[in-house]
């Protein structure tokens, strides 16, 4: 039987479906690791709303050998998707769309991702077509706690980047 796989027009759907995790309003099943922990009253989609999302991750890499699977993807994807939003909603116009590594893609046009291939959905800069991964940040608090860089300062930097290549773009147009 052939895999069917999650096609490019389906990324959105994927984008809102770990908001509804993050949200805790995706069903029995589908929670994430320590999710009574998140303070989900903070996130508002700032880049101060981060700052909760670094506790809570701190939370998730004191406790990784006790959380199972589903719980374990969940939590990266849910926060992944959240980070990118928050980039996303505060960089200047058209900055960043959701979108797949370009390395992913190939070269056929139908190519779908595989729900393995998760960790390949990225923000894109239509500009240029560089990709950035809000997964990445996320791994390394998993991985090494409060010795790797916090998620909020991943995003703060990732937004003033865009605010400077938009006004540079401004600047050079005139």
């Amino acid at each position: 039987m052939p895999h069917r796989g999650i096609t490019d027009s389906d990324l959105q759907s994927l984008v809102t479906y770990y908001g509804q995790v993050l949200a805790r309003r995706a069903g029995p099943g589908f929670d994430m690791a320590c999710s009574d922990v998140l303070e989900r009253t903070a996130l508002d989609y700032t880049l101060d709303s981060l700052r909760a999302i670094d506790e809570y991750l701190l939370t998730v890499h004191g406790a990784l050998e006790g959380i199972p699977t589903i719980a374990y993807a969940n939590t990266i994807m849910g926060v992944a998707v959240y980070v990118g939003e928050v980039i996303r909603r505060r960089s200047p116009s058209m900055a960043y769309r959701w979108g797949r590594k370009p390395e992913t893609k190939g070269d056929d046009p139908a190519s779908s991702l595989a729900f393995g291939e998760l960790l390949d959905i990225v923000l894109l800069d239509p500009n240029t077509g560089a990709a950035l991964s809000p997964v990445q940040p996320i791994l390394r608090v998993f991985l090494r706690g409060q010795k790797a860089h916090t998620v909020h300062s991943f995003a703060v930097t990732a937004t003033r980047s865009a605010w400077v290549a938009a006004v540079s773009d401004d600047y050079h147009r005139t």
